[in-house]
């Protein structure tokens, strides 16, 4: 963990999955970044909330949700609806593709 936080500080953008190491990079550096996640999440649009949870902390950009497609979830209860780690795909990559490729252009243009 400390490896990436010390890597994530050296980068201009990121792209990662939301929960653990995506938080810490948001609460530990102010680089921007893309996060996937399945629909339940990308849907609940915890940005802001992610970016409340350090002085400064700057909101990531989440995957758009029609590009996401859950995958059935054998795991019920609450537990299992607490973590909201279903299992998904990202339907068309291109988009995906051209999606966090448009952040990144978006942050290079608010540093020049």
């Amino acid at each position: 963990m400390s490896e990436a936080l010390a890597l994530a500080r050296t980068c201009d953008f990121y792209v990662c999955h939301h929960g653990t190491v995506q938080h810490k990079i948001g609460w530990f550096t102010c680089v921007p970044g893309v996060v996937h996640a399945n629909t339940r999440v990308a849907q609940s649009k915890p940005a802001l909330s992610v970016a409340a949870q350090t002085e400064g902390g700057q909101p990531p950009s989440y995957l758009p949700a029609e590009l996401i497609e859950d995958e059935a979830s054998n795991a019920h209860g609450a537990l299992a609806d607490a973590l909201r780690h279903e299992n998904y795909t990202i339907v068309s990559v291109d988009e995906a593709c051209r999606f966090v490729l448009s952040e990144v252009k978006a942050t290079t243009a608010l540093k020049t």
